[in-house]
């Protein structure tokens, strides 16, 4: 294209340069919108997962207690009774006690009863030495979780 003075050259290069620039902008703006729209549905999504904790407890951190039953007399074949307690819990927590393990099976495996964030244990000490076993898994979807064992031994009085 030839250009029959520069004022004509300049104003076509303002008008191209300006052309361009809203171009960019229009798309810039399209993005931004996308963008809007992608942080008000995250926005929502949180606002309803936060809603699920109103009114709950949220703990970062859990203990464990054993507390031996004062009923317990140590004495060959009597009941052995203990009280696990565990500070932070929710209901998907479980402790299965049993006996020992042997080729990665637990044997006399049982899940123990929940009342209130208290597990109640008890075996009978059948011999001199009684061992003890629990898996314990506490924690939920949202925070951290735990998963161990408790393990203990008792000794009958003779």
């Amino acid at each position: 294209m030839i250009y029959r003075d520069k004022i004509t050259m300049i104003k076509n290069i303002l008008l191209g340069l300006l052309i361009t620039t809203l171009t960019s902008c229009i798309n810039k703006e399209k993005v931004l919108s996308d963008q809007v729209i992608s942080l008000e549905k995250k926005n929502d999504s949180l606002t309803s997962l936060l809603s699920e904790f109103e009114g709950k407890y949220i703990f970062d951190s859990i203990s464990l207690r054993t507390i031996p039953s004062y009923k317990n007399t140590f004495k060959p074949n009597s009941i052995y009774e203990m009280d696990l307690i565990v500070s932070a819990y929710s209901k998907t927590d479980y402790f299965i006690k049993y006996d020992t393990i042997i080729n990665n099976q637990k044997i006399n495996a049982d899940t123990l009863k929940y009342d209130n964030g208290i597990y109640r244990f008890n075996t009978e000490l059948s011999k001199d030495k009684n061992y003890i076993s629990i898996e314990v898994k506490v924690g939920n979807e949202y925070g951290k979780s735990k998963k161990g064992t408790v393990r203990d031994l008792i000794k009958v009085k003779k």
